[in-house]
């Protein structure tokens, strides 16, 4: 976390930094053109960076669009005992087997029972065991219809849940793409991809001639009035991710010029440039959440098919680890009745959050804001298709948030379910990471002019700037020019140079240099500090970064000697440890200039 020092240090560099360029103008910098940034037009960088916003949103929303009809089927309680009823023959048949090697079991446990007692004559294992032994032995052979039982209840628990809505008569509504409130909320069905939602989009007379909507090319469904007080897990999802979580448009990308003429001016490239990116950010963001836990639903309701399967075949099983318990230690077949009661009752545990968070939403969301809340029903401007007030942003968020962390908490029912979609919440993290620090590397910061072409630094260049005219500023060189020149540019005059720069605005680094190589002289400490810096530094040969760290030693009263150098050269070989061992000049690392020059010579 950056502390309170670094954020002033920073927040002061980035005014010099302003104000330098206000002053006297960037181009009186002369700021050369360091290997990362570019000299693009303006105009070229956004077209770029447009197609690939757009890929990561479509592709985004494409899988959304995918994975959502066949959630709508699993939520569905009746979806499993239509399949298990088609399936039903094979499972008791496993089931029958499975209860007569437990009756087997049973008599093998009884006939050593007896054994040990006449044996030992204690009464201890029959006082211990024998009313467990006998509910065991009478209820393996109900164990085909309790569970059967347990999840005729957890379904009817989940569909007496998706009921709430019509008990409370709650209507669905949302906002369209103009931010207009519109009811019924919109149920999608028929859906069609790929090359048939291709032909129904590419129509003569468009997707609407015949009674579908694409939100993408490779996406189309029918929509019909989604009734008021649904009360079906379809009904429900569809409010939820459709309509309020607006699925659809989220898939369409801000236009903020409106259809007029392109901006030539580069600050106001550079306005359009950050909104488009902030709202697309914004846009994927809220892409990825829904998406990912779309996708994380899936998984764990497909689990729990083969999960109830397995459990309700092998059931008979669970009643060895009733009668023996801990003493089966990690193999407690117990275990079997837990699983199986956990994927019966996890559509019951799921339709809590959604079904709650649906009725909750339609109550809140499209009433009036509150009087402390009065500030967010303004209009702010458009932050994604229809919604333009930080009111609307406020439920658009719950709503994902009611999704992702009301779903992530319903699989706590069991580890299993957990532990199989624990890689998609680390996807989403990851992915989130990258989506958050992608327009740092996007060059759209006006620079100094070369070869009467405009250069460009990213906003993650700009902020390596601040930190190093922050280290400038703590050193007292702010005001030197050619230090504020190099650390700008990176050192145009060469690798040595910017590696000067380098170890200069390295900060503690430095500090520990200066102590290791002004007090004993310890070059091996020396060698162990430059090894942690980065940049141009790691690209330099072993005799370059020796150079390199005597000019940045040049104005603070330490010099090394040839011995050091030649120590701390050796030290720098990867191997060396300053003995005489690593061998100057092998050439191992190619210096400043790329591959193609020789290796720097032995000194």
């Amino acid at each position: 976390m950056p502390t309170q020092k670094k954020i002033v240090a920073g927040a002061l560099a980035s005014a010099v930094l302003l104000w330098i360029g206000g002053t006297y103008g960037l181009e009186a910098l002369e700021m050369g053109i360091p290997k990362a940034q570019a000299t693009t037009d303006l105009n070229q960088v956004f077209t770029s960076m447009t197609g690939i916003l757009a890929v990561v949103v479509t592709a985004v929303n494409l899988i959304g669009f995918i994975v959502f009809p066949i959630l709508e089927v699993l939520l569905n309680p009746r979806f499993f005992l239509e399949l298990h009823g088609a399936n039903e023959v094979v499972i008791h048949q496993i089931w029958q087997v499975s209860r007569e090697i437990m009756n087997i079991i049973f008599a093998f446990m009884l006939v050593i029972g007896a054994c040990l007692t006449v044996v030992t004559a204690k009464k201890d294992i029959i006082s211990r065991f024998a009313i467990k032994f006998v509910l065991g032995v009478i209820l393996v052979n109900f164990s085909w219809f309790f569970p059967r039982v347990i999840l005729d209840v957890g379904h009817v628990l989940a569909a007496t849940i998706y009921k709430l809505p019509d008990l409370v008569s709650t209507t669905c509504r949302y906002y369209d793409i103009n931010g207009i409130i519109q009811t019924p909320c919109k149920y999608p069905y028929d859906f069609r991809f790929f090359d048939k939602a291709a032909a129904i989009a590419s129509a003569a007379g468009g997707p609407a001639s015949l009674g579908y909507e694409c939100p993408l090319e490779t996406v189309c469904y029918r929509v019909q009035a989604l009734a008021n007080n649904t009360n079906t897990a379809p009904g429900i999802l569809s409010g939820l991710i459709f309509n309020h979580g607006k699925l659809p448009d989220l898939a369409k990308v801000q236009n903020f010029n409106d259809g007029g003429t392109p901006a030539t001016n580069p600050l106001d490239q550079i306005s359009f440039f950050l909104m488009f990116i902030l709202n697309t950010v914004f846009l994927i963001a809220l892409s990825v959440a829904l998406t990912l836990a779309l996708v994380a639903m899936m998984v764990a309701f497909i689990i729990r098919i083969p999960i109830l399967w397995l459990t309700m075949a092998f059931m008979p099983f669970m009643f060895l680890g009733y009668v023996v318990g801990d003493l089966m230690g990690n193999f407690n077949t117990m275990k079997i009745f837990k699983k199986f009661v956990a994927a019966a009752f996890l559509p019951a545990i799921v339709a809590i959050p959604f079904t709650v968070g649906f009725i909750v939403l339609n109550a809140i969301a499209f009433s009036a804001p509150v009087g402390s809340a009065i500030i967010l029903a303004d209009s702010q401007g458009r932050f994604l298709p229809g919604i333009d007030n930080l009111w609307i942003v406020l439920w658009q968020i719950t709503t994902i948030l009611i999704i992702w962390k009301g779903f992530f908490m319903a699989l706590s029912i069991d580890s299993m379910y957990e532990e199989a979609t624990k890689g998609i919440r680390s996807m989403g993290a990851n992915l989130g990471s990258f989506v958050t620090h992608l327009p740092l590397n996007i060059p759209f910061i006006p620079g100094a002019k070369e070869g009467g072409k405009q250069t460009y630094m990213s906003a993650g260049q700009a902020m390596t700037a601040a930190g190093g005219l922050s280290n400038l500023s703590r050193q007292g060189r702010l005001l030197e020019g050619d230090a504020v020149k190099n650390m700008l540019t990176g050192g145009r005059s060469g690798g040595v140079e910017a590696a000067e720069q380098n170890i200069r605005n390295s900060g503690e680094v430095y500090d520990r240099i200066k102590a290791a190589a002004g007090g004993r002289g310890d070059m091996q400490k020396v060698a162990e500090e430059m090894r942690k810096l980065s940049g141009s530094l790691s690209g330099l040969s072993p005799e370059k970064q020796a150079e390199a760290l005597q000019r940045a030693l040049k104005n603070t009263g330490i010099s090394l000697n040839p011995a050091q150098i030649q120590e701390l050269t050796n030290a720098l070989h990867p191997g060396g440890d300053g003995s005489g061992r690593g061998r100057a000049g092998s050439g191992n690392t190619p210096p400043a200039g790329g591959a193609g020059r020789p290796p720097a010579a032995s000194p």
